[in-house]
């Protein structure tokens, strides 16, 4: 019983430390994410922060051959259900040659929400995703976990 109180107590003074800034979290899509898996070539990379005053954020890059139709955030609630999408991310412009999102070639996508408490909660508890859908693939090419860094 020592020995639980104790990590609490770690795991509550971590999370109050990171509570006080910025949050970084990371994503890596791929087809092998999906449930079922696709057989998808593309491969996405993402980095998104999560401010003080829960304003989530970030750029999405993808390279794939066809234009994901949208790229979205998911919850998947306490219960397990699916949540609706939280946020849909926009086309962010060119491609990034430089490899500034992750690699060179990748379209880039951006998006911002302000998240809920309980949002927030799903966040930090590794509870949300991305996917990505295209025409080939309309139930989802690519999926991701957001891990946080």
């Amino acid at each position: 019983m020592k020995k639980l109180f104790c990590l609490f107590t770690l795991l509550t003074c971590f999370l109050n430390a990171h509570a006080q800034g910025t949050l970084e979290f990371r994503v890596n899509l791929d087809g092998a994410g999906m449930t079922p898996p696709t057989s998808s070539i593309a491969i996405g990379y993402g980095t998104f922060y999560l401010e003080p005053n829960n304003r989530f954020h970030g750029l999405l890059g993808i390279q794939n051959p066809a234009l994901p139709a949208a790229v979205q955030l998911n919850s998947i609630g306490q219960n397990g259900s699916l949540s609706p999408v939280l946020l849909t991310l926009t086309p962010g412009g060119e491609e990034a040659p430089d490899g500034s999102i992750g690699f060179p070639g990748a379209q880039s996508f951006d998006g911002t929400i302000n998240l809920t408490s309980e949002q927030r909660a799903d966040l930090l508890a590794g509870r949300m995703y991305f996917t990505a859908t295209t025409a080939a693939f309309p139930e989802g090419e690519l999926r991701g976990q957001l891990l946080l860094v």
